[in-house]
C-alpha cells in the first residue's frame, strides 16, 4: 500500500505533501515509542547474522532511495552515519589481535 501510495504521489503534488507529512509524523511516533520502550536504558548490543545484515542494508538503500524521490530526508544523515561507523568498526582488528 505504501509503495502504491508513493507511486501515486509521484504524479500528485498534494498527495506527495501529505505523504511527507505522514512520514514525518510516523517517524516521530516511532522514536517516541522506542524511547518509552527503552525507558532511559541504552540500546542493547546484539549479534546480527550476515543474511540479516544484508537484508537490512538492502532495505535501507531502497527505503532511502524511495524517500528521496518523495523529497523526504528525515533521519537519512543519521542512518548514513551509522553505516559509516559500522564499516569503520569492521575495519578495526579484532580485540586482542596484533596490529602489523
Amino acid at each position: 500500500l505504501v509503495v502504491e501510495s508513493m507511486a501515486l504521489a509521484n504524479r500528485n503534488a498534494r498527495l506527495r505533501d501529505a505523504m511527507k507529512e505522514y512520514m514525518r509524523i510516523s517517524g516521530e511516533l516511532q522514536i517516541a515509542a522506542l524511547r518509552k520502550a527503552l525507558g532511559g536504558r541504552p540500546l542493547p548490543a546484539m549479534q546480527i547474522s550476515l543474511p540479516a545484515l544484508a537484508s537490512i542494508a538492502r532495505w535501507v538503500a531502497l527505503g532511502i532511495q524511495r524517500e528521496v524521490a518523495q523529497g523526504i530526508d528525515s533521519g537519512h544523515e543519521e542512518v548514513l552515519g551509522l553505516v559509516r561507523d559500522f564499516l569503520a568498526a569492521c575495519e578495526q582488528p579484532p580485540n586482542g589481535a596484533a596490529q602489523g
